[in-house]
């Protein structure tokens, strides 16, 4: 079905999930998908920070890294630094070695950083182990991929070799603990990321995995599959659990240094939430209520850049009527399945 879209479909489906985002308290995203001109034209009129990156993939060659390219040339830093623009190939298994390469190559003559898929599932890399006698994460390092500042989506597979590897560089891991129950592939070890000083920062993955974007319902899945996946009631504590969600998303998306607390100097990105529902009643720690009672209907105002996005719940930024008339218009085309029609093969 991505072979449907047109630019403007990926203008208003941007447009739809950065108004669901701003509604559930997310000021800053990491994107990596198509047309990415047009999801920054959203991000722009919705006053929201983003890391983008136009997915690329090995068979596109260099013409397809082009387009990437010149993204990263007019957009990298724009809406008053609101957006980075970096380099996006799509994965190991959907890319070759030597692709990797001219995409490293390119991040350092561009000065920017590499958002890829790594170690999704299983099967993974076992193909890898098969195909070149290494995983993906050690792929990646021999091809220089990880000698620039890197958005590792997944990487639910690492083992302890890969995640001394990554620990090296200035590498950070997008974790969406809903997509991979949903999907029943396995969990990551997030503790042993994060034992070993390793960005991790919660993801949503998209709706067509996952269903929502909305950041608390992974914040809440993180902890309590990470307790049952080793068996251990406290694994994840709070202070670390907190520390990940803010610090760890701000580092993992590249905005590490303007965000992830509320203290001068820093850039005023800010999300109000009430906590007089009677789910959070009687309160005894916000923080605990924050991470296991609070929903996202909670949020009240969201501010970005010093910017009301959302206040009161109304969204100042996106018409959300008109959003939602435009995706209902698009649907019945956008989910026709055309026989041979795709963007790439992605490897079962």
């Amino acid at each position: 079905m991505e072979s449907n879209l047109t630019e403007e479909d990926v203008y208003w489906g941007m447009l739809l999930g950065l108004a669901e985002m701003i509604e559930c308290g997310v000021t800053t995203v990491a994107d990596h998908y198509f047309f990415m001109n047009q999801e920054a034209k959203a991000v722009i009129e919705s006053g929201i920070r983003a890391n983008l990156a136009w997915a690329v993939f090995g068979h596109q060659g260099e013409a397809g890294l082009k387009h990437t390219v010149e993204f990263i040339k007019k957009w990298h830093g724009a809406a008053e630094g609101r957006i980075l623009a970096w380099l996006g190939p799509h994965a190991p298994y959907t890319t070759t070695p030597d692709f990797l390469r001219l995409v490293a190559l390119k991040a350092c003559e561009l000065g920017v950083g590499i958002h890829i898929h790594v170690s999704e599932t299983i099967d993974q890399v076992r193909n890898s182990l098969r195909d070149y006698a290494m995983t993906p994460v050690k792929l990646l390092q021999q091809v220089g991929i990880l000698n620039h500042p890197t958005l590792l989506g997944h990487c639910s597979f690492a083992t302890d070799e890969d995640i001394e590897i990554i620990r090296r560089y200035p590498a950070g891991i997008a974790q969406a603990p809903k997509t991979y129950m949903k999907h029943g592939v396995g969990l990551a070890p997030v503790v042993k990321f994060l034992k070993k000083g390793i960005p991790v920062g919660l993801a949503s993955d998209g709706a067509a995995s996952n269903n929502t974007l909305d950041i608390l319902e992974q914040l809440r899945l993180m902890v309590l599959s990470q307790r049952v996946y080793l068996q251990d009631p406290l694994a994840l504590p709070l202070g670390e659990l907190l520390d990940m969600v803010f610090h760890g998303g701000a580092r993992v998306s590249g905005f590490g240094q303007d965000i992830g607390d509320l203290r001068p100097g820093k850039l005023a990105d800010i999300a109000l939430l009430r906590q007089d529902g009677l789910q959070n009643f009687p309160c005894f720690n916000p923080a605990v209520n924050l991470v296991f009672s609070v929903n996202s209907s909670q949020f009240d105002t969201v501010i970005c850049n010093g910017k009301v996005l959302m206040h009161k719940r109304e969204l100042k930024t996106i018409d959300k009527e008109r959003v939602k008339r435009e995706i209902s218009n698009r649907l019945k085309r956008i989910t026709q399945r055309v026989k041979g029609k795709r963007i790439a093969f992605y490897p079962s």
